[in-house]
């Protein structure tokens, strides 16, 4: 269990040595609570993380910005509250609007970033941090311009 925890709270942003500490201090057998997320309980990757145990001590952080580079996503998804996940189309690509609400980018960031405790969805692993999104548009546009993906890892 250390060790799933100790990966799971570096993937939150909290610190080994605290979270050490919290593990000696609370013995395993400990029952945790699930959050109320309908679907949480087909998130089969949490208890093999040993994510409720690491929540107590971390959801993550908002100064930890987490990017992704994706089709497109959904921002006005109910499990993104207002403001917690940015969008940056990269410049020179094609973005219709039938790829703003892309379900693949929606999913992806659902899992890292989806509110917890709100009865809707997924819960998402670290929902305390900020996450920016920079949409490449279609297929087809990112192959025309292969040197936006280049210039935005640059940044």
């Amino acid at each position: 269990m250390k060790t799933m925890l100790a990966t799971c709270m570096f993937l939150l942003g909290a610190d080994i040595a605290e979270g050490q500490e919290a593990i000696e201090q609370k013995p395993s057998r400990v029952a945790r609570a699930a959050p109320n997320d309908p679907f949480f309980e087909l998130q089969p990757g949490f208890p093999k993380m040993e994510v409720l145990p690491a929540w107590e001590i971390s959801r993550g952080s908002p100064n930890c910005l987490i990017g992704f580079i994706e089709f497109g996503i959904d921002l006005q998804h109910q499990d993104f509250p207002n403001g917690c996940i940015e969008e940056y189309q990269l410049p020179g690509m094609d973005h219709p609007d039938t790829w703003r609400n892309h379900v693949h980018g929606t999913g992806v960031v659902g899992m890292v970033a989806a509110v917890v405790n709100n009865g809707k969805g997924i819960a998402g692993l670290v929902p305390d941090c900020r996450v920016l999104v920079a949409s490449h548009g279609t297929d087809e546009s990112f192959k025309e311009n292969p040197h936006t993906w280049n210039n935005l890892i640059v940044k």
